[in-house]
């Protein structure tokens, strides 16, 4: 006999059968009940209440798969190993494989891992809808016309026969299970003594439907429940129970195949479940085709709109809590349900642990990266692709090799420095770990410790390199599993502390990654497959293994998505993430078939699942039971954007309960009082953050509050925060640890800090260097420049003679060149051909500069006499010959009572001696773009040539004593492209290069020096231009002409000069104050040259400068007049607040 119970969601149809079971069983009758597997918890738990003990073992509660178990164990069949999913995508990789010459269709597509996945779904949903390999195949005979879909379903059932074939050989499968099992109970009665209960299921495999049929032909009482409002389809198989409807036509027909009588329909119509009208009209109307609207206010129901996930869940949380403090209801009361909680995960991890909210989340745990299985993937993954970088640090940031973070640091720098290749780890580490330059004593014992820790890494990963070269599966898990022992990693495993959380949690995945190599012995014990292959395949089984958690308490908030969660009548229910696309899901055709081929194999007989129309129908009975779960209260929440700020819309479930209950209770979580959401100390701190800057009651409560609580000190915090314009050192001792009380500083130095304090502070104070891969960068060029043209000029005396033997020329550069790579940049070896690229060009920009510098001198009387000149704080250098000279820093005294002084080398000293009298200029070569300007120097940037210029007059000895400035100079280092007209001669083409390397800087007005420098004075080499002009005045007989000299460019007369050094000796002796008071504020100069001072910064993350913040903008000084103006006013200001403050303290004393 067949009894049905219907009844919509709440009517007490699992109530009512459950009592039947119990009667059952007290009638003396042997009682099966069959519910899906994540109900069979709960349901043998209430039966096991109901009946007590000694009855309870007459109420078999079972799932299908437990069902095919109790049956074998009656029947035999239970001997052997099961099939996993990792075994599963093994043999259907090898089956791929071995048919991979056979195939038409799928042949480019056998060694795509994702393409093996799919196929395993594909065989298991055959297997799920009873279809056969011979079924398949007769199928595709038969589909002569529909050629595409004929060839596909003919090669998948040769994929099908031979995966079959191979699982057979080793194992068993559990989706074969039911066809095992209906094998028995074809001559077994095995149901004959039992009244069969089946209940919670809407539909049923084609599998299923066999075994049920065995059931229904056997059992005397067989008892369905069935969650729907009638037997009867009225919605052309498109209503909100169609498919359960279709499921009983089903049922009613295997009962009548099998000659079983229907006993009447037992409908349930009252709604036990609901304790409120709100709920009871919602569950009969949402979702149905005439709905009828509540005209009454709906105090229970809630639709809140919220800005993001976050907020959402931030709602939640924070009527959860109000909910548990103000009423009966306990956390285990509450369930929280959403489609795809994958963008909710770290939402709710992090928003419960703030509102102390115990919870368990249904989900599973991707077991890849942890430190254990990503450390198995990152050493295979290395070997194969030829001893990857990136693949060997992170096998050591899984913190398993027994190397420190530190140590890690370092062979990370090294590797980024020197770009470090697989083969480099092999044959060893020989380069500078600083980079380019000297190769000190610490870089070497830093290089000597790289390489014990590179041989420590490399030797277990060249045993498994080795070992896994066209191996077998057994070979491969073999050569896995000695890497795990050679590398240390078991026996840190074996020696794990309990309060070591790393090894700790991987001691628990020890066995399902050795599960996982006995896998791989098993099922590709035979194959020979490439390392690639093994490796691919290991990362997909891997995937395909997750690791759930048990609850670990009773009283906790059950969250999970509405397709997977089990709940046990909550009585609240919180809905999340009811947006359009989100909850309900939309189904999108995906896999081997298409929704088209789908139809057609059901148009022939081949009872396969899945096609939009039932998946759009199961989506929509989900949200039905999702909301309809709760018997007190239902609140549904909806974001109106996702955390990265893209637009969200609501979904069919906001409308249609607008539809339902247009009174609904519609809020925006936003908008809600803060009090709602100060549920413990550290919410109450996050809405004191939120209203900080609103001068009202409740914010002075509110502050009053957390500092009652013990959180003063976060408070003043936030209500003072320090500005990144104000940040301040204001312990003397520390500063003075970090400068020194007598400072020196480099021109370096100096630029940096009147850039930016806090950048200097970073980079001097606190030395964060930033790393710099070893390359030939720009900076690295500039060197090289600098290392060529000082050497060739001290080795020519005549360098106009020198220029004539082009081909000798080019050979020095080349051979001095070379000589630096050998010296400073590692040698020749392993550089890469973009290198030897740029060293060509470098040849050909050195052998132009050094020819404009011929013609240059050719025009001077200036001659270099000193290149990389040094200046420090010592005793001057008299002996011009040493090559120990130097000469002495200017020193200059602080207000803290020590002294400042700029050290540095000038690239070159070049001094002119005429008429009794010595001139000195200062060239510096300039690789960059940037070029002598005021404005810059008015900002203290850029002035390491003054500097130098400067400490030359004063400290100069010997040949350089008592000279007077003639000026600096930069002199472009590189050649730049020049645009001309097509059609341009030679002679004119050369005009427009050498304006490109024309020197650029501040000369002295005097016309014998500037002469000196270009006879013509025509302005091709400096920026000055002299000419000698006549000029007429007076009238009549009193009418004179005299020859007059005009200058024009960037000069200064020698008063200029004087007042120009006062100001940059002030900008020196402000610097060391300035450094001395702690002020390390992050305000930034700009200028038209600084112009991207915090774009490029190395430090722009760590001092929290932002748009709109203070900075110090100079516009450009237009000229030489307003420079002076300018220093002047602010010589005159400062005096007058010096004489002022004189006179308070006269006042005062």
């Amino acid at each position: 006999m067949l009894q049905f119970i219907i009844g919509t969601t709440g009517s007490g149809k699992t109530t009512l059968l459950r009592q039947k079971v119990c009667e059952s069983v007290r009638a003396g009758k042997q009682a099966i009940v069959i519910v899906p597997e994540q109900h069979s918890f709960e349901t043998e738990k209430t039966l096991y209440e109901m009946l007590g003990a000694r009855l309870a073992i007459h109420a078999e509660v079972l799932s299908f798969t437990r069902l095919c178990n109790r049956i074998f164990r009656c029947y035999g069949g239970l001997a052997g190993d099961y099939i996993d999913d990792s075994a599963r995508l093994l043999l259907m990789s090898l089956t791929l494989e071995e048919l991979s010459d056979t195939l038409e269709l799928y042949s480019n597509k056998t060694n795509r891992m994702r393409f093996v996945e799919s196929m395993v779904s594909q065989v298991s949903e055959f297997k799920n809808a009873g279809i056969t390999p011979e079924q398949l195949e007769q199928f595709a005979q038969q589909t002569g016309e529909e050629e595409g879909l004929a060839k596909k379903t003919g090669e998948l059932a040769s994929i099908y026969r031979v995966y079959q074939a191979m699982i057979d050989r080793s194992y068993k499968d559990a989706e074969d299970d039911i066809t095992r099992a209906c094998g028995y109970l074809e001559s077994e009665p095995f149901f004959a003594d039992y009244d069969v209960f089946i209940d919670s299921f809407k539909s049923f495999t084609a599998a299923e439907h066999l075994i049920l049929d065995h059931i229904f032909s056997k059992s005397l009482l067989v008892t369905v429940t069935l969650c729907t409002d009638s037997l009867e389809e009225h919605e052309d198989d498109l209503g909100l129970f169609s498919l359960v409807k279709k499921t009983a036509a089903r049922l009613k027909r295997i009962a009548k195949n099998n000659s079983v009588q229907e006993l009447p329909l037992i409908r349930l119509n009252h709604h036990y479940r609901y304790q409120n009208d709100e709920l009871v009209h919602l569950e009969q109307n949402v979702f149905r085709s005439h709905p009828v609207p509540y005209n009454k206010p709906c105090g229970n129901i809630q639709l809140v709109e919220a800005q993001n996930q976050y907020d959402e869940v931030e709602y939640v949380a924070a009527c959860i809590r109000e909910a548990v403090r103000k009423s009966d209801v306990r956390y285990r009361d509450i369930a929280v349900i959403g489609r795809d909680l994958s963008s909710y995960t770290q939402a709710f991890e992090s928003v419960f642990e703030r509102y102390e909210i115990p919870y368990f989340m249904d989900s599973r745990e991707d077991i890849t990266g942890k430190p254990l299985t990503a450390a198995v993937l990152h050493a295979v993954d290395a070997v194969c692709r030829n001893f990857d970088t990136d693949g060997i640090m992170a096998l050591l940031k899984t913190a398993l090799l027994g190397i420190s973070s530190q140590e890690i640091g370092e062979l990370e720098n090294y590797c980024f420095v020197w770009d470090v290749k697989g083969q480099a780890w092999r044959q060893g580490f020989t380069m500078n770990p600083s980079g380019y330059g000297e190769f000190s004593e610490k870089d070497k014992t830093q290089l000597a410790h790289l390489n014990q820790l590179r041989i420590q890494i490399i030797t277990p990963l060249e045993e498994l390199f080795t070992s896994i070269q066209r191996c077998n599966g057994a070979g491969f898990a073999a050569a896995v599993f000695r890497y795990l022992e050679q590398s240390g990693i078991l026996n840190r495993l074996r020696h794990a502390q309990e309060d070591d959380p790393i090894a700790g949690d991987c001691v628990q995945l020890y066995d399902t990654v050795v599960d996982l190599l006995d896998q791989f012995a098993a099922a590709l014990g035979g194959a020979n497959l490439t390392a690639q292959q093994y490796s691919e395949l290991l990362r997909m089984v891997l995937c395909s293994v997750d690791i759930g958690s048990i609850p670990q308490t009773l009283d906790q908030v059950i969250i999970g998505s509405a397709d997977r969660i089990r709940l046990s009548s909550p009585k609240l229910t919180f809905l999340v993430g009811a947006n359009d696309g989100v909850f309900p899901a939309v189904y999108k055709s995906s896999g081997i078939l298409s929704d088209a081929e789908r139809d057609q194999m059901i148009r022939s007989g081949l009872e396969i699942s899945n096609t939009a129309e039932s998946k759009s129908l199961d989506e929509t009975f989900c949200a039905y039971a999702a909301l309809c779960s709760p018997s007190q209260q239902l609140t549904v929440c909806y974001a109106c954007s996702t955390i990265k700020g893209e637009s969200l819309y609501p979904s069919v479930i906001v409308k249609n309960l607008r539809t339902v209950l247009p009174f609904v209770n519609k809020i925006s979580a936003d908008e809600q009082d803060h009090m709602l959401y100060i549920q413990n100390n550290k919410t109450a701190f996050d809405v004191f953050c939120s209203v900080l800057r609103q001068d009202n009651q409740f914010t002075a409560s509110l502050k009053s509050y957390l500092e009652e609580q013990g959180m003063g000190t976060r408070v003043q915090r936030l209500l003072n925060p320090a500005k990144a314009s104000e940040y301040q050192l204001t312990n003397s001792k520390t500063i003075f640890k970090l400068y020194g009380k007598d400072i020196s500083l480099s021109a370096s130095r100096l630029d940096q800090f009147y850039q930016c304090k806090m950048a200097y502070f970073c980079r001097y104070g606190l030395s964060i260097k930033p790393r710099r891969r070893a390359e030939l960068s720009p900076m690295e060029s500039g060197t090289l420049v600098h290392f060529v043209l000082q050497a060739l000029l001290s080795q020519y005396d005549d360098i106009c003679s020198a220029v004539l033997d082009e081909e000798k020329l080019r050979k020095d550069i080349h051979n001095l060149l070379w000589q630096y790579v050998d010296e400073k940049m590692g040698g020749k070896e392993s550089k890469p051909a973009r290198f030897t690229y740029l060293f060509k060009r470098l040849e050909d920009t050195l052998l132009k500069l050094l020819q404009h510098l011929a013609k240059e001198f050719a025009n001077s009387q200036f001659r270099p006499v000193y290149f990389e000149l040094p200046i420090k704080k010592s005793q001057n250098k008299t002996d011009d010959n040493s090559e120990n000279m130097y000469i002495a820093a200017l020193e200059f005294p602080t207000a803290a009572g020590g002294t400042v002084a700029v050290e540095g080398v000038v690239d070159r000293v070049d001094v002119m001696d005429k008429n009794d009298k010595k001139y000195i200029r200062v060239v510096d070569y300039k690789s960059g773009s940037k070029t002598f300007h005021l404005t810059d120097i008015y900002c203290g940037l850029n002035l390491q040539m003054l500097i130098y210029l400067f400490t030359l007059r004063r400290n100069g000895q010997g040949s350089l004593a008592e000279a007077a400035p003639a000026g600096i100079l930069y002199m472009p280092a590189k050649t730049k492209y020049t645009s001309l007209a097509r059609g341009t001669d030679a002679e004119e083409a050369e005009k427009e290069q050498m304006k490109t390397l024309k020197m650029n800087g501040l000369l002295l007005d005097n016309p014998e020096s500037l002469l000196g420098m270009e006879r013509d004075g025509e302005g091709v080499f400096i920026p000055v231009t002299i000419q000698e002009k006549e000029k007429t005045s007076g009238k009549g007989k009193d009418k004179t002409t005299e020859i007059i000299t005009e200058i024009k460019g960037d000069i200064a007369t020698l008063a200029e000069l004087g007042k120009l050094e006062q100001y940059v000796e002030k900008m020196v002796v402000d610097m060391a104050n300035t450094l001395h008071s702690g002020a390390i504020g992050a305000v930034p100069t700009y200028t038209s040259q600084y112009n991207a001072t915090c774009e490029y910064c190395d430090y722009r993350e760590v001092c929290g400068h932002e748009e709109g913040d203070l900075t110090n903008k100079v516009d450009d000084i237009k000229n030489k007049s307003d420079f002076f103006d300018r220093i002047d006013a602010e010589k005159q200001a400062q005096q007058a607040d010096n004489d002022a403050e004189e006179v308070q303290q006269d006042g005062e004393d």
